[in-house]
């Protein structure tokens, strides 16, 4: 009996080559994530943070107020002529 015939027939892990061992993940139970794959990624969490810098309309703007007064019909036509106007030149 060979090394390959006692190994199981079934696969265990991301390796669907019997000959070659499948790693053992080591996530602790947990399924894995982009973060296991390329852990020395960068750390795009401080995009997801507010900041008076980054509002360009101000603290005192509501965005209620100014839908409310927004021309819906008005809005609608302009975008059909935007889409049905040629930019070639």
């Amino acid at each position: 009996m060979t090394e390959l015939d006692e190994s199981p027939s079934w696969s265990t892990g991301e390796s669907e080559n019997p000959a070659i061992t499948s790693p053992t993940p080591t996530t602790g139970g947990r399924p894995r994530t982009a973060r296991d794959r390329w852990p020395d990624q960068i750390d795009l969490s401080v995009l997801n943070e507010s900041s008076r810098d980054s509002d360009p309309l101000g603290e005192d703007f509501d965005d209620a107020s100014e839908f409310a007064e927004l021309e819906v019909e008005e809005l609608g036509r302009d975008l059909a002529e935007v889409v049905h106007t040629s930019q070639d030149r």
